[in-house]
């Protein structure tokens, strides 16, 4: 995810601001690190990438729910097959859901919504990421965004640069 033109911030914790011209290729994800500032994922605009989305249950109150079950139960739901193939993030518009990133292979037919399949490798990748932020919850990196997988909040309108690159700030998870 990073960009060669991109600048350093002289930020002093372990996480890295993003900087970069074109702001419309990303947008903050659900994924915080511990100062509170969003990592970027790609923007919902891209035609490059799409999205592996669990809904949570309407009422289901997610008060007290540790980040880390939250994982646990997105990446659990990915292997049973209940989720859907969107082509934006669907977390942030007022759903109750998780949505994942996926970079799109032309070569690799997109997977079905609400079907499991084991082999598919998109969705072994949505299962192995779910278990990295998982990894990166439980190591304390990372936090999640809870207000935005609940529908409280809306999608926050951050520059690029108050964001932070995965990559940097964290072992890249798009090259484990």
């Amino acid at each position: 995810m990073q960009h060669p033109t991109k600048a350093r911030s002289s930020h002093q914790s372990s996480s890295h601001p993003l900087t970069s011209d074109i702001p419309s290729k990303f947008q903050p994800s659900v994924y915080k690190s511990t100062d509170g500032k969003h990592f970027a994922e790609p923007a919902g605009n891209r035609d490059d990438y799409y999205w592996i989305t669990v809904h949570f249950p309407p009422d289901i109150d997610h008060r007290g729910i540790p980040d880390s079950a939250i994982m646990l139960y997105v990446r659990n739901m990915i292997t049973k097959g209940h989720f859907t193939v969107d082509n934006q993030a669907m977390h942030g518009f007022g759903k109750k859901c998780l949505s994942i990133p996926i970079k799109r292979d032309p070569e690799t037919p997109l997977p079905m919504s609400f079907m499991p399949d084991p082999t598919h490798p998109d969705l072994l990748l949505a299962e192995n990421l779910a278990g990295y932020w998982k990894d990166q919850i439980a190591f304390r990196k990372v936090t999640l965004d809870q207000r935005m997988i609940f529908g409280e909040t809306r999608h926050k309108v951050v520059k690029l640069e108050d964001m932070l690159d995965v990559g940097v700030a964290l072992m890249d998870p798009w090259r484990i």
